[in-house]
């Protein structure tokens, strides 16, 4: 048989062009392949989208800038006549010379829409950008803008955005008013507490930032305005000013068709203006967050070869057994429980986590952490099944999973008998966890090397309770030689006790090549922005802080506050985790600048009180100076609406109990407050339900 006949490549000439548009520029290059018809007609294209898929994915950040860079340029060089649409999306690329070469590249072939969305850095815009007087679209994102004094503004423009922008209120004006023909306005993290914006065909506005007053001076055309405003203490006195402004705010739009608002008070909790406007106030997430929240896209790299060619298929034929009208976020919260249920078993048959349980228990604690590893893999598939996708997704989930390195450990304290060492089993899930999220906060994309926790590690760990079941909670305690007799020979290493031995294992083989992982790739990530490392690793204080405070308080106690009551340490201390790896995600999710976060450390208070009372008891016989029982009314105060009544154990006896379980319950009502609130205010920004 002959070959059948190319009927694509006999379209019209119009018919392929179209069909180019719609391939992104990296398959649009591909279709030189098809045909000597096809070869270089992606040159003519005169829209033009880069991002980090052009190009192969990896874990070296390097790379991919440096393949990013060579790909754009060689395009650019390659590409032939005009070019009307340029739209650059990357975090890799901060303070590039080849943007500049770039940028003038575009400023010489009649370009009208130009997008530049890079990652934090100091990008300086250049001065070629303001030869482009065909702009009729302007985006930039994370940039200096300086505009010359020779600059009299785009004169074609008809919608301009600017994003986290470093540039003068005066600079912004006047490139507003030299703008006759823009439509579409928007600002977000702009500083000036003073703007004035003068438009006479401006009909869409979008402000987010900090403001004192915002004065339309001619803008009668405008049918939409949504604002975003920061009101600081600092401000003229609110009371008598707000009403005055907003009718000065107002007062020039007669065609005014719809008005969205979000104002965050950081003193003053009330606003009294029309009832009819929706205006609200967030705890936890300011005005600009709303926003962020709004553009924000998960990006996630999974590089092991478990989940690819075994988990992921089973997982998606699993996610199946779920209706599509189950939320995923129920999903997660089940598969949580599943971990609870865990730990309270262990709780029950081993309380101090140095006993024997049942056989069946092992291989409980064996299922149900399968079941939570399976439910937490497929609660993102029932999102997308469902279309429900968001950042509150993502905040749950790994909110959840922060939480469950706590009570994974619990169980699998009982499983092997680890008693104090429970506590050590959780710092060493809990460190590449935090690791983890302190990259994602930095890098903007969650990498998964080949082998990682959320997949190896927890399919070793539910093999190992299952392991138990076999032979029995004792074998944990052997030493090494004996459980295993490969490691009789070894000296030293033969006599530690199985259990220990498998915790310096970890730290070894895991814990320690992750973590410098996430060093490597945030170290990548600042260099190229040219920021600080000591300011990103500020952001590991609180966790340093939280790990060194509660050692010394076991240290200082006239009891032994881990081995006697492991479980109110191991459940204290992860809840004091997954509120510092909740606020550093919503930091992320809400763009926040990077830097150590103040309120992570709400956390931590109690801990210096702690630490003085148990310090006073070593100093006095046992007896501390001021009663527990004070230290602990102090932290009630500072949790406030949190924990209102108190009622520990007087006796003597029981004073560090008290101390621990209040200490724990403070910790509780300052999570349960944090989960709450954001889940609300996520829910409320994004017009969405937590569990429908």
């Amino acid at each position: 048989m002959g070959e059948s006949p190319d009927l694509i490549s006999d379209l019209p000439q119009s018919i392929l062009e179209n069909i180019l548009t719609h391939l992104s520029i990296r398959d649009a290059i591909r279709t030189s392949l098809l045909s000597t018809k096809w070869r270089y007609k992606w040159s003519t294209l005169t829209d033009l989208a880069f991002d980090e898929k052009c190009v192969s994915p990896s874990t070296d950040r390097a790379l991919v800038e440096t393949n990013l860079v060579r790909f754009i340029t060689g395009v650019l060089l390659l590409h032939q006549g005009p070019i009307h649409k340029f739209h650059l999306s990357t975090s890799f690329l901060q303070c590039r010379p080849d943007i500049d070469q770039w940028l003038l590249f575009l400023s010489r072939n009649g370009i009208k829409e130009l997008v530049l969305e890079l990652g934090e850095g100091e990008f300086r815009v250049p001065s070629c950008l303001f030869q482009c007087l065909k702009l009729t679209r302007l985006e930039l994102c994370h940039c200096e803008f300086d505009p010359p004094k020779s600059f009299n503004g785009f004169s074609s423009l008809k919608s301009l955005t600017l994003h986290q922008i470093l540039v003068s209120p005066e600079a912004i004006e006047s490139l507003i008013s030299g703008c006759p023909l823009l439509e579409f306005l928007s600002l977000s993290y702009f500083d000036s507490l003073v703007l004035s914006i003068s438009a006479p065909n401006l009909m869409y506005l979008y402000l987010d930032g900090e403001f004192k007053d915002i004065f339309l001076e001619n803008t009668p055309k405008l049918v939409a305005i949504s604002v975003s405003m920061y009101m600081h203490e600092d401000v003229a006195d609110f009371e008598q000013s707000s009403d005055y402004n907003l009718v000065k705010f107002l007062g020039g739009v007669p065609l005014l068709e719809k008005l969205v608002g979000y104002i965050y008070f950081t003193k003053v909790n009330t606003f009294a203006f029309n009832p009819n406007k929706s205006w609200r106030k967030m705890g936890y997430i300011g005005a600009h967050g709303v926003a962020a929240l709004h553009r924000y896209k998960y990006s996630g790299v999974d590089h092991s070869y478990l989940a690819k060619y075994v988990l992921q298929p089973f997982w998606t034929r699993f996610v199946k057994v779920f209706p599509l009208w189950m939320p995923p976020n129920m999903i997660t919260l089940m598969g949580f429980m599943f971990l609870v249920t865990s730990s309270l078993l262990g709780y029950i048959y081993s309380p101090q986590l140095d006993s024997p349980p049942p056989r069946w228990v092992h291989f409980a604690h064996g299922l149900l952490l399968f079941l939570y590893q399976t439910f937490d893999a497929v609660d993102g598939k029932q999102a997308r099944r469902t279309n429900s996708s968001s950042p509150l997704g993502e905040l749950f989930d790994h909110g959840c999973d922060a939480l469950a390195c706590a009570f994974e450990a619990m169980a699998f304290g009982s499983t092997a008998m680890c008693g104090r060492d429970t506590f050590w089993f959780w710092v060493i899930s809990a460190i590449p966890f935090y690791g983890a999220t302190w990259e994602h906060y930095f890098t903007n994309t969650l990498i998964l090397p080949v082998i990682n926790g959320p997949t190896e590690g927890l399919a070793l760990i539910f093999v190992s309770h299952f392991f138990t079941a076999i032979v029995g909670a004792e074998w944990w305690a052997q030493q090494l030689g004996q459980s295993i007799p490969l490691f009789s020979w070894v000296p030293f290493v033969n006599a530690i006790q199985t259990s220990r031995a498998v915790l310096y294992m970890m730290i070894a083989f895991a814990v320690i090549p992750t973590v410098a992982f996430n060093v490597s790739n945030v170290y990548k990530v600042v260099q190229s922005r040219k920021g600080s490392m000591l300011l990103a690793l500020a952001m590991l204080y609180p966790f340093v802080v939280l790990l060194g405070g509660v050692l010394i308080w076991d240290y200082l106690s006239p009891i032994n506050l881990i081995e006697t009551y492991p479980h109110l340490v191991v459940l204290g201390t992860g809840l004091a985790f997954g509120f510092l790896v909740g606020r550093m995600i919503l930091a992320h999710l809400c763009d926040e600048p990077k830097g150590l976060k103040t309120n992570m450390c709400l956390s931590l208070v109690y801990l210096p009180f702690a630490l003085a009372n148990a310090l006073t008891a070593r100093l006095n016989d046992g007896v501390p100076l001021v009663d527990e029982l004070w230290v602990l009314l102090g932290y009630c105060i500072f949790t406030g609406l949190l924990l209102k009544q108190i009622k520990p154990l007087l006796s003597s006896s029981s004073l560090f109990f008290s101390s621990l379980t209040l200490s724990w319950l403070k910790t509780v009502s300052l999570y349960l407050h944090f989960a709450t609130s954001v889940i609300h205010e996520i829910t409320t920004a994004l017009g969405i339900y937590c569990f429908r």
